[in-house]
């Protein structure tokens, strides 16, 4: 199984690959879109999770270039610690597959990559 971890906070993505490598993902990670763009273009994921604050802007664009990509089918988990109820619930009107705040746990990770 392959994750791409999207987070603009280096210390975010180091926590998240361990917990997802312990899960057995083999995992890559981007700082940002450009890096996430570059990364969906060279690989085929099974999961992504995706900070939804990225450098001043929303990840949006991003759930949409992940559903356009040939990592289509890929589980979104977005995270985030400042989003408010309205904000979530309109990030679940894009189309990811869960939602976790922040700071998170392994076992509320493992419990929104399992289908």
């Amino acid at each position: 199984m392959r994750a791409l971890i999207v987070d603009d906070v280096e210390v975010g993505r180091y926590i998240l690959r361990g917990y997802l490598e312990d899960m057995g993902y083999a995992v890559t990670d981007a700082a940002n879109e450009d890096q996430t763009r570059a990364a969906l273009q060279s690989g085929v994921y099974d999961l992504v999770m995706l900070d939804w604050y990225l450098n001043d802007t929303t990840a949006e664009p991003l759930v949409f270039d992940i559903r356009n990509s040939t990592s289509k089918k890929a589980r979104i988990v977005v995270l985030s610690g400042v989003a408010t109820d309205e904000e979530i619930q309109e990030i679940r009107k894009l189309g990811i597959d869960s939602f976790i705040g922040k700071p998170t746990t392994k076992d509320k990770v493992k419990q929104a990559v399992q289908v």
